[in-house]
């Protein structure tokens, strides 16, 4: 999300089941959309977020959030992050290509990509001039993809726990997560959602999201990154 601070921004194991992306109970396909969000931190407002997914004529998925920073200091600082995450997708598992992420402003400009190279089973992350190499796994996504898996995991039924493993900077985190077994109502500027709740229940500083089926992106997140410092995005509008 907006800061490298911010960077904790997921195949089922219910029990240890693996989850991706196994029988769904609820038949689901990945068609694009874009969804715009109000972004605030701590409270205030940012700006505008912007998630979105899309394919090529070859069949691969781009899954994008860009955000801006619009008001108060984040417009001085003309602060912009983009994450980007090209996937394959057969309907019944995910394979992770690459995962971009940028983030600029005024006075500071970081690079990050990562690469899955599905022939030699490796990840490969390059930042700041440095390259970090480790094993993947099957079903490992990049950090901004997990929240479309769990989108996607919620629309299909999934309840109860699940655990997703996320590249990070130099290793594999698996990352387990809990959706209610009902759902909840939410209030956004884009109006009220019956959605269930999505957290993260081995890590303080997780991501918290609802999520409204059938639309795969949350209608509502929060992200904590440190004991005082929350990000969040509430759906501006109705798809």
């Amino acid at each position: 999300m907006f800061a490298s601070r911010n960077h904790r921004l997921l195949p089922l194991l219910s029990g240890l089941l693996i989850l991706l992306l196994s029988t769904p109970t609820v038949a689901v396909t990945l068609q694009p959309f874009q969804v715009d969000y109000q972004l605030s931190r701590n409270g205030n407002v940012l700006g505008q977020a912007t998630l979105s997914l899309s394919r090529d004529q070859h069949g691969h998925y781009t899954y994008s959030n860009r955000s801006r920073g619009d008001n108060g200091l984040a417009a001085l600082l003309r602060l912009k992050v983009d994450e980007t995450s090209r996937f394959q997708w057969t309907g019944a598992q995910i394979r992770d290509l690459d995962y971009r992420y940028q983030l600029r402003s005024l006075f500071k400009n970081t690079l990050r990509q990562i690469r899955f190279d599905w022939n030699t089973h490796l990840v490969q992350v390059n930042e700041a001039g440095q390259t970090q190499k480790f094993p993947t796994r099957s079903g490992v996504v990049d950090r901004n993809l997990s929240v479309l898996l769990l989108g996607y995991a919620v629309a299909t039924g999934q309840r109860g726990e699940l655990t997703v493993p996320v590249a990070m900077r130099d290793r594999i985190s698996m990352q387990r997560y809990r959706i209610s077994p009902s759902t909840q109502r939410i209030s956004t500027p884009a109006g009220g959602f019956d959605a269930y709740e999505v957290q993260r229940s081995n890590a303080d500083n997780g991501i918290r999201a609802w999520f409204a089926p059938p639309l795969l992106a949350p209608v509502r997140m929060i992200q904590h990154s440190g004991k005082n410092d929350t990000l969040e995005l509430q759906l501006l509008r109705r798809p």
